[in-house]
């Protein structure tokens, strides 16, 4: 018996999906026919504000691949809420349901002649574009899980030192080192348990995809990279460059016991114990250690125009310019409930305690990561020092 399918809205986009199953309470997106995440409304909302800023910078309309469609709203949202902004849009899907209704949607939002639906594989139909004058300036690798089994044809796929890759990971009990044997087989390192995983997480993500970009003598340069609702998001591009990577990767040793931590480019050069309390150090890596955002584009895509209307646009610009601030910080946060647990101290307001160590010489700022932690390039004995006094004060 033929599935129903049900009308949803987006944005601006009117588009159609399978309804949940009736054992289901609410939308289970694994379980669905044909998979779509209504919580990942920020997701899609972000990739329309890079595609405008996009268009802007090249000057011309865009060619964009999206792989992995499911029922094809972002590709669809792209089309009908970006009118004009696209050469071609590309929507593929494996599942011969999910062609069926992107193509429904692609009709529905009037997008023929621009959008086009395809029923292959996601590999597949990204080689297809590997050659130099069918590269494309824009695509969005947005799978169930890891996005590394696609990373490498995206790479191919993409315009050198021009275009802009987009992957999602949902992955992040792997990422996070929650399964060593599966994060070591698939990204290439090891996690340690730390208050800051979310950000080794992220690393560990932007290290293998610069794995995948150096197969093809290619370079990655993050242009925006975040953690947020249980997942990480990365746009990058690719640039055709001589210079190696070899100073954006190293590790970071923990301290479990003092929270010590130190970033490290060899790990055979690495201090094995550390130097305030002696225990042995636990080390996380290989990871990108270089920044992870470029503040000018992050900064061209704030000034797009005509797009407040987006239903995340102001979360997202909040994120945005956290990035920005939090781009010139040292790698890695700390959780100061983590540190007053430790020290047994009262909790400060995180603002008293980042003007507190600016005051004492040092940088220090927020993180999007966490709202209860606080980047800085303070020793973690000095950080220790400063909370025992905003302590003593209160």
């Amino acid at each position: 018996m033929p599935v129903e399918s049900i009308v949803f809205k987006e944005g601006k986009t009117y588009f159609k999906i399978f309804p949940p199953e009736k054992k289901d309470k609410g939308f289970v997106p694994k379980n669905l026919k044909v998979f779509y995440n209504p919580r990942m409304v920020a997701n899609r909302d972000l990739s329309i504000m890079v595609c405008a800023s996009l268009k802007r910078k090249l000057g011309r309309r865009i060619a964009a691949l999206e792989p992995l469609s499911g029922c094809g709203v972002r590709g669809v949202r792209l089309g009908n809420e970006l009118e004009d902004f696209f050469q071609i849009i590309l929507l593929n899907d494996i599942n011969p349901l999910a062609f069926k209704l992107i193509k429904e949607n692609i009709e529905m939002n009037c997008l023929r002649g621009v959008a086009y639906a395809f029923n292959e594989d996601a590999n597949f139909i990204m080689n297809l574009f590997s050659q130099a004058d069918w590269r494309l300036d824009y695509i969005d690798v947005d799978p169930f899980g890891s996005p590394i089994p696609y990373a490498s044809a995206a790479v191919g796929a993409a315009k050198f030192n021009s275009s802009i890759i987009a992957f999602t990971a949902t992955d992040m009990s792997v990422l996070c080192g929650v399964y060593p044997a599966k994060i070591f087989s698939k990204y290439g390192a090891l996690a340690a348990r730390t208050e800051y995983s979310h950000e080794t997480a992220l690393r560990i993500l932007l290290y293998r995809l610069s794995l995948a970009a150096g197969a093809h003598e290619l370079t990655v340069k993050p242009l925006i990279s975040y953690y947020m609702d249980h997942y990480l998001r990365v746009y990058l591009s690719v640039v055709k460059t001589s210079s190696s990577m070899i100073n954006q990767v190293g590790y970071i040793g923990q301290c479990m016991k003092c929270l010590y931590r130190s970033t490290v480019m060899n790990i055979e050069q690495a201090v094995l114990n550390c130097p305030l309390c002696g225990s042995k150090l636990v080390f996380s890596g290989p990871m990108w250690v270089d920044k992870i955002c470029d503040e000018e584009f992050i900064k061209n895509v704030l000034t797009v125009r005509g797009l407040e209307y987006l239903p995340s646009f102001r979360r997202l610009t909040n994120i945005l310019n956290t990035l920005i601030l939090e781009n010139n910080m040292p790698p890695f946060y700390y959780d100061i409930h983590v540190l007053c647990d430790l020290m047994q101290l009262k909790v400060p307001k995180i603002d008293a305690l980042i003007d507190k160590i600016s005051i004492n010489g040092f940088k220090a700022g927020r993180t999007h990561f966490s709202t209860k932690s606080v980047k800085t390039d303070a020793p973690v004995d000095v950080l220790k020092q400063i909370l025992r006094s905003l302590s003593s004060e209160c």
